[in-house]
Formats: structure tokens, C-alpha cells, sequence
């Protein structure tokens, strides 16, 4: 009888440490994740980058790696370049919305400074693995946090309006015409 138990203790735990290591799995592959997804969307076209290079990315920051990324670029005067960029990870695990405000403000200082957007990125990030909170960053770079993730907000509503994805079934839930 006590073999008996023991057995059947050792097969529910590794069935348990089976189920958590899908349940782990599942949460850091974009590939279905509906929240990394729309991230990549919303960012991939704005700052450059192609679908699957975004979920890479994000991918990448919500494990907290490195990751490098070759973007090209064709021009009439110089034709096509390629430009190889490595963002630095923090080191640790992001969750959706801290990956939501790196991006946030990785774009805004692109945009300030006239520089690239995996550049900028990967300030913010070496900024983020030192130590330092989301409104330091933002005060450092010369931004106001909460102004920085209002407009990132509103670019991403207009760029739905824009392109046709909002929902138009979604438009009445609210009570109100219109509202998305």
C-alpha cells in the first residue's frame, strides 16, 4: 500500500510540473498571445520594424534577453543599407504593460532626437536594467510619463480608426454613437 501511495504521489507531481512548464510556455511565445500580438501590431509599422521582428522583440523583452535585429533600409541616393542593432535586456521577466511604456518611450525619444527607434529602445532599456523606475526615464530623456502614454494611446486609437480595424460592432457597447 505505501509503494502504492508513493507512485501515485510521484506521477501527480510530475504531471503538475508538466502542466507548469506549458502554463510558463504558453505565457512567453507571442505566437498566440493576443496582448503581444496587438502590441506588435500597434508598434511594427510606426517604428520601422516588420510584424515578425516585433514579436521578436517584444518576445525577447518579456524574457528579459538580448536581442539583435537587421533592418534595412532602401533610399534613392544610397540605396539599400542594413543596419544591425543589438537592444540590451534588463535581465529580468517584463510584464505586457512595463514592455508597453519602454516602446512608449523608446518612439518619443526617437522622434525628439531624430535617431532610430532600436537605438532609443535600447537606452531605455539599459536605463530600466540599472535600476531606474519608468517616471525617472521619462524625466531623464526630457518627457512627462503621462503625457508620453496618453499620446502613445491616441496614436494607436486613430491608427485603428485609420486603417479600417475597429470593430464596428463594438461601436454601440458603450451605450454611446461612436465610441470604440
Amino acid at each position: 500500500m505505501l509503494n502504492r501511495k508513493s507512485t501515485l504521489t510521484a506521477v501527480a507531481a510530475a504531471v503538475l510540473a508538466l502542466a507548469t512548464s506549458f502554463t510558463v510556455l504558453a505565457q512567453t511565445t507571442t505566437g498566440s498571445n493576443p496582448t503581444a500580438n496587438r502590441l506588435a501590431d500597434s508598434y511594427s509599422t510606426s517604428v520601422g520594424l516588420t510584424e515578425p521582428q516585433s514579436k521578436n522583440l517584444i518576445g525577447a523583452m518579456r524574457k528579459g534577453e538580448d536581442i539583435t535585429i537587421t533592418t534595412t533600409t532602401t533610399t534613392t541616393t544610397a540605396g539599400t543599407t542594413s543596419t544591425t542593432t543589438t537592444v540590451t535586456g534588463t535581465g529580468k521577466t517584463m510584464g505586457y504593460g512595463n514592455i508597453n511604456i519602454a516602446l512608449s518611450l523608446a518612439k518619443a525619444e526617437a522622434a525628439k532626437t531624430e535617431g532610430t527607434f532600436l537605438s532609443s529602445l535600447d537606452t531605455v532599456m539599459d536605463r530600466r536594467a540599472s535600476g531606474m523606475g519608468w517616471g525617472q526615464i521619462a524625466k531623464e530623456l526630457g518627457f512627462n510619463l503621462g503625457q508620453v502614454m496618453s499620446a502613445s494611446k491616441t496614436e494607436k486609437s486613430a491608427s485603428k480608426s485609420a486603417t479600417g480595424t475597429a470593430k464596428a460592432s463594438d461601436a454601440g457597447k458603450s451605450g454611446k454613437a461612436g465610441s470604440v
